[in-house]
């Protein structure tokens, strides 16, 4: 894995752009620790500078080096990612005559681009973000994986176009205006993380999953290449039998491909459903044992998971490593996962995350996950309340709003007790259960509504122009009519690439680790399209075609129990072990001098909180990531 940045300026460049350059591609060290390379094309029209930093997985030689030119040298080539048919596109590139000089990866994709431009992107089977620069043509291609797997943001003006893996690296540009993008902010505060093509700052994009960006002379085109919903053919819906038969088939194969590397592949191991079949498949295909992690709790016990990581570790006979944390652990952890972080994201597992990361990193350079199934068979309770939905509203009206509604209301809830647990999720889905689809799946997502961020923003109607919600019935717009079928197709082009996956990303590379997601074969989340919503839930049963197609594999207590995943006690620590902190980050001066939020609304929040009459834990921290953020990019308002 890599990091990847560069500038192309319209007009002669400035003689401090070599300098900046090589601070960008430094910047991205961490993503890229054992090699790094820049190319530099002069004219004095168009100049372009390219940098690169590399993480050895695959031809760990010098001609893995980058970045990578076709011998002619017409084409030059930066790359993140992993190509897992690698192996298949060379045969075929051979045959036609094309000749190599090492075996990895990226003269691979150099060569096959070369030959057929945007025609080799939906040959390519894997994780990737990469430029590709034709001196012929004079143009910049720069594409990105499918799902997301692999990050890009992008600056353009008149005079220049800049790009990085990482914001913080794009940001080492000091001409670029640092505003802040009060749409995109609306969006954090609604998902606790900020949805492409936006960033926190105006004029800066992220590119988004399955699309590319050409930039030829000063002209930008960005297309998609790539909607899962296209490339589903014509027949019919796939059986139970058929769909556990080919489910396996192809969850195997993505397995044994992403087990391809020149150095040590390991795997996390949370005791869940998803990565226990990972571990399970990996094992059966690795050449020596395999090597796994887990994370759990000394002081948390409702939150740990070790005991049935443990036992898929000893079914499949891995060399499992456990890391159990303290309460000072994870409090010492979180300035540097805030500081990871160029914009406001305020999903606290990310601290979980980049625990587990480092102690894999340690030992290995490539881990697998079980990221993406949740998004792809249902795993989440918020399909369950689409399943429960219809049952609730046979409820006579009369009940729902004069009893059922307002006694739920009045309910404490919190994170701290399984039962206040159970209150605050039968509260969220009560509260949004009779709304239209799109705004019911919102409102199950949304951090703050609308009342709230009109009590917590202090020019809410003057700045704001759109509403969240739009984004998610936009992609409610008819073309998948099964209901779950419809929500997976949201949190994929959503919750999974802006949440899930950049989360991965940053905690990986701050590791230098390389984590790969078999679920997020495309060949896999295509299949998966031919199954009916009730094959992934059925009935209250999540994910169900693949405990099915994998329940011979699992102990009985890992296929027994709840889904949990990632959890951290934030709220229980912001009343307590953090409260100081939170304070100090979010104090009254500075909400005050920003003019953004009402503090006098945070307070009530944080009281309401601390009483337990309303869990605000992750609306708390999303206004601390964000204030953390603030105070350390020193952006003025």
């Amino acid at each position: 894995m890599c990091g990847i940045c560069g500038k192309v300026t319209f007009g002669e460049a400035r003689e401090d752009t070599y300098d900046l350059i090589r601070e960008m591609t430094s910047a991205l060290d961490h993503r890229g620790p054992d090699d790094s390379g820049h190319f530099e094309f002069i004219s004095k029209t168009f100049s372009l500078f390219f940098g690169h930093t590399r993480l050895s997985v695959i031809d760990l030689s010098q001609s893995g080096h980058q970045p990578m030119q076709t011998l002619d040298g017409r084409y030059t080539l930066i790359y993140n990612g992993e190509l897992y048919n690698y192996h298949e596109l060379k045969t075929e590139l051979k045959r036609e005559g094309v000749e190599f000089t090492g075996t990895s990866d990226s003269e691979v994709l150099l060569h096959l681009f070369a030959r057929e431009k945007l025609a080799a992107l939906p040959k390519l089977n894997g994780m990737f973000s990469f430029a590709l620069y034709d001196s012929e043509e004079k143009s910049v291609y720069i594409a990105r994986d499918r799902f997301g797997i692999k990050p890009l943001y992008y600056y353009k003006d008149v005079g220049k176009f800049v790009f990085a893996s990482e914001l913080g690296s794009l940001l080492k540009d000091k001409s670029i205006k640092r505003e802040l993008d009060y749409e995109a902010l609306y969006h954090y505060l609604s998902f606790n993380f900020i949805p492409a093509p936006n960033t926190i700052f105006q004029n800066i994009k992220k590119l988004e999953p399955g699309h590319y960006l050409k930039l030829t002379g000063n002209r930008l085109e960005v297309e998609r290449w790539y909607d899962v919903r296209e490339t589903k053919m014509l027949g019919e819906m796939l059986s139970l039998d058929d769909a556990k038969k080919d489910l396996r088939a192809i969850m195997e194969d993505s397995v044994k491909k992403r087990l391809i590397a020149d150095v040590p592949v390991g795997a996390f191991l949370s005791g869940g459903i998803d990565s226990s079949i990972v571990v399970a498949l990996a094992a059966k295909h690795a050449t020596k044992p395999l090597e796994t992690f887990s994370i759990g709790y000394k002081d948390e016990g409702m939150y740990d998971e070790t005991a049935y990581a443990k036992k898929v570790a000893q079914l499949y006979d891995t060399e499992h490593n456990e890391i159990k944390l303290g309460h000072a652990d994870i409090l010492d952890a979180l300035p540097g996962v805030l500081d990871a972080f160029d914009e406001p994201f305020a999903d606290s597992s990310a601290i979980v995350q980049n625990m587990v990361c480092k102690a894999a990193g340690r030992r290995l350079t490539v881990a697998l996950s079980g990221d993406g199934a949740d998004e792809v068979f249902a795993g989440y309770r918020k399909y369950l309340g689409e399943y429960y939905q219809r049952f609730y509203l046979m409820f006579p009206g009369v009940v729902r709003k004069l009893l059922i509604e307002p006694l739920m209301k009045a309910m404490p809830d919190s994170k701290d007790s399984a039962f206040l647990e159970q209150m605050r999720r039968a509260k969220k889905f009560v509260s949004k259960v009779n709304a239209s689809p799109s705004k019911r799946h919102f409102g199950w997502m949304e951090i703050f509504s609308r009342d709230q961020l009109e009590k917590l923003m202090t020019h809410f109607n003057e700045r704001l122009s759109s509403h969240p919600l739009r984004m998610v019935s936009e992609l409610y717009d008819g073309k998948l009519d099964d209901r779950i079928n419809a929500m997976l197709y949201v949190d994929q082009n959503i919750v999974l690439p802006y949440d899930m996956l950049t989360k991965v990303d940053m905690m990986s590379m701050k590791n230098s680790l390389e984590v790969r997601v078999p679920f997020l074969d495309h060949r896999l989340v295509e299949l998966s399209y031919f199954m009916r919503g009730t094959l992934k839930l059925n009935r209250n049963k999540r994910k169900f075609v693949l405990i099915e197609a994998f329940k011979d594999l699992l102990p009985e207590s890992v296929l027994k129990r709840g889904k949990q995943g990632f959890e951290v006690p934030i709220g229980k620590w912001f009343k307590k072990e953090l409260k100081d902190t939170f304070f100090d980050i979010v104090n009254k001066k500075d909400i005050e001098a920003d003019g953004i939020f009402n503090y006098s609304f945070i307070e009530k929040l944080y009281s309401d909180h601390l009483n337990l009459r309303v869990d605000n834990s992750m609306r708390l921290y999303n206004i601390f990531a964000f204030m953390w953020w603030r105070k350390k990019s020193g952006i003025s308002f």
